[in-house]
């Protein structure tokens, strides 16, 4: 991945987790750091929690009081800091995209390896912009009062984080299991269906992108959880900075997201379970070439 490909977000989270870590090992209280950049202890604490950005050489300051001597550590945080005032392109779409949600979409980014369970719907990594469009106006079956205009511009962030399986260098690896029961269900009509089945056809060719299909007669384990995703990150800037694997899981009242090391191992058991139980390439691409047939033919 390179650095310019690095959100803000994802780069105050990596350097703050990173100038904690260093903090806590050399059992250095907030306030001297604090004291030693001659700013509030507050400032400091957002730094390391990763909500704001920090000057380079404040960095490269607090290394020398955290007793930091690796001089390529030094160097990786402090051009990682550079980054942390950085813009992506989701700056313009704050009115519908909340932090939170913000901070998933830039791990997305930096990740190299997504392994993705969708069992209902089609991933929204993988789905067409009609497809897309469809599944967001059966938000307004939940009670909630959708703006056209707001709806347009979710659609406008899902499409656009689609760019990670086309970008070069680098796309990342997806790895998908879509449960049957997205093959099946009708959202938006027979032509929507049509268009989300020939776009799986194609993405699928794409040696960064596997797609298994979960028949619905199979017992797996996945059936216990909700849609969750384990992600995987190279290492940053000269291989000293890793950010570690996360997991997402959404739900209903909305997602989180954790980087314990237990949880994350729990999903990524259920997914090697879930991976191995689908069926594999050849045969999911033979099952949606046949839901796609069949509405072709009705």
């Amino acid at each position: 991945m390179t650095p310019t490909a690095v959100d803000s977000v994802y780069s105050r989270t990596v350097l703050g987790r990173r100038m904690r870590e260093h903090r806590e090992h050399a059992r250095v209280p907030l306030s001297r750091i604090a004291a030693e950049l001659e700013i509030s202890t507050a400032k400091w604490s957002r730094v390391e929690n990763g909500v704001t950005s920090v000057r380079s050489l404040d960095i490269e300051r607090a290394c020398h009081v955290l007793h930091v001597t690796d001089a390529r550590e030094i160097q990786a945080l402090m051009e990682l800091a550079k980054l942390t005032k950085s813009k992506s392109w989701l700056s313009s779409y704050d009115d519908v995209v909340s932090d939170n949600f913000r901070l998933y979409i830039a791990l997305e980014a930096a990740a190299n390896e997504l392994c993705w369970f969708e069992p209902e719907l089609i991933p929204g990594l993988l789905q067409t912009p009609q497809y897309a469009r469809s599944t967001m106006a059966l938000e307004r079956l939940t009670g909630k009062d959708l703006a056209q205009a707001s709806l347009e511009r979710r659609l406008e962030v899902r499409i656009g984080r689609q760019q990670i399986l086309t970008r070069e260098p680098d796309p990342v690896e997806l790895k998908v299991v879509i449960g049957e029961a997205a093959l099946r269900r009708m959202i938006g009509g027979p032509e929507t269906m049509a268009g989300q089945f020939e776009h799986l056809l194609e993405i699928a060719d794409r040696d960064n992108v596997e797609i298994r299909v979960m028949p619905l007669d199979v017992e797996h384990a996945g059936i216990v959880t909700n849609l969750f995703i384990v992600l995987d990150f190279p290492p940053l800037g000269n291989g000293t900075l890793i950010q570690p694997p996360n997991v997402y899981v959404d739900g209903y009242l909305g997602f989180f997201m954790t980087a314990k090391p237990d949880e994350v191992e729990l999903y990524r058991t259920v997914w090697t379970s879930v991976w191995a139980t689908a069926l594999d390439a050849q045969q999911s691409a033979d099952a949606i070439r046949d839901r796609l047939a069949q509405l072709q033919r009705s």
